[in-house]
This record gives C-alpha cells, sequence and structure tokens, in this order.
C-alpha cells in the first residue's frame, strides 16, 4: 500500500527537497503540496492523506493552528511537525492537539522517513534532540516537586482533586488563611496558575489518579 502524502510549509525549496527524499522511498507518494493555512485547509485533497507534514511556521499563521483544524476534521490523518523550537512547552501544546511527530529542523533529513513510517504504524516519533529537552524538563519538575514543604505538597494533592480551599484546610487541619498560603507557595513554586494545571500536573507524574478527582 501506498503512503498519501500532503506537504505544507510557505518554502518551496523546502518542499521540493522533501518531496525528493520521500519519493526515493518505493511505497509513499506526495500527492498535494501547500504553502500556507488557507490554501491547505479549504483543499479536499489535504483530507485524503494519510500523512500530513507540516512546518510550525507558516509566514503569520502558527502550523499546529492548521493541525488543530486537521485532527478536528480528520482525525485519522498522522500529522508530523516540523520545527526549530525544540522546547518542551512547544511539544507539549503539538500532543495536546494530537501531533503523531515532532521533528527538529536541524535532524529533519535524518528523521523525515523513519517518522513517517512510524506514524502510519500507530506509533509516535521525536527527534533525539526534542526528546532530551522533554526529559530535562520533567527533571526539573520532579526536582521542584521535591522542594515543597510536606504541608505544601499535601495541600497541592488536595487542591488537585479539585477540593476548595476550606475543604483542605478542614481535611489537614489548619486554618483556611495558612492553607491559602501553602497553596500560594505551592503554586508559585511549581509556576501553576488554578487547580486544573495542579490536577494535569499530578496526573502527568502519577501523584494522582483519575479515579480520586474530587467531585
Amino acid at each position: 500500500m501506498t503512503i498519501k502524502i500532503t506537504l505544507v510549509d510557505d518554502h518551496k525549496i523546502v518542499r521540493e527537497g522533501f518531496k525528493q527524499l520521500i519519493e526515493l522511498e518505493p511505497d509513499m507518494n506526495v500527492i498535494a503540496e501547500f504553502d500556507g493555512f488557507d490554501d491547505a485547509v479549504s483543499s479536499d485533497i489535504l483530507h485524503s492523506s494519510d500523512v500530513c507534514v507540516i512546518d510550525i511556521s507558516l509566514g503569520s499563521t502558527n502550523g499546529l493552528e492548521l493541525a488543530r483544524a486537521l485532527k478536528e476534521n480528520s482525525p485519522n490523518i498522522a500529522i508530523i511537525i516540523l520545527s526549530m523550537y525544540e522546547q518542551a512547552i512547544y511539544v507539549s501544546e503539538a500532543l495536546s492537539i494530537g501531533v503523531a511527530a515532532y521533528l527538529s529542523k536541524r535532524t529533519v533529513s535524518e528523521d523525515l522517513i523513519e517518522a513517517i513510517k512510524s506514524v502510519t504504524k500507530g506509533r509516535t516519533f521525536y527527534s533525539q534532540s526534542i526528546l532530551f529537552d522533554v526529559n530535562c524538563s520533567q527533571k526539573q519538575i520532579l526536582a521542584t516537586l521535591d522542594t515543597l514543604t510536606t504541608r505544601e505538597f499535601e495541600v497541592f494533592k488536595l487542591m488537585a482533586q479539585g477540593k476548595e480551599v476550606k475543604r483542605i484546610a478542614s481535611e489537614i487541619g489548619v486554618a483556611t488563611k495558612t492553607a491559602h498560603v501553602h497553596r500560594r507557595n505551592a503554586m508559585m513554586k511549581l509556576n501553576i496558575s488554578s487547580s486544573f494545571e495542579a490536577t494535569q500536573l499530578a496526573l502527568k507524574y502519577g501523584l494522582l489518579d483519575a479515579t480520586n478527582l474530587y467531585e
């Protein structure tokens, strides 16, 4: 079976280079190319692709916006994002959209074919430099969690369950004002701004089971 691929990049010479690389593979075919969001999102042929390769920078538009629109309308298409941004925050946003692969532009010529093969088999793929950055960010979060006092950590976990400050104060036997202080300190240390973010963080690092969320 031939893998049908669409390329979305605002630089024609880059698209041509990717197309030549891809079509060296006997089971891969580039069926369409687009240079921006508007042309791509309005095309029917885009939705016939198995894989869509999108540059994160499309002139005035973020490639992740195209990825989001594509996943909403054609959820079975595997999306590969190409980016010069390797920080975990960008990778996390792509993951939240449902992107299957995130490649560094520094190594895209080495990674692209393997990434296409991986995503068509239902797997994910990330450039090694991006994995390194994400892993470093995770270590930083875990190190920050270790800086919480016993009370701050206790309040953080209860907050992550969706419990209000008054209930937290009652459960741990402190004044509401004191619970507010512990909550504020934990949020500042973890650089979060809401109970929702606390829940996401706790679930991500195995500090909370979804069945324990407070109702």
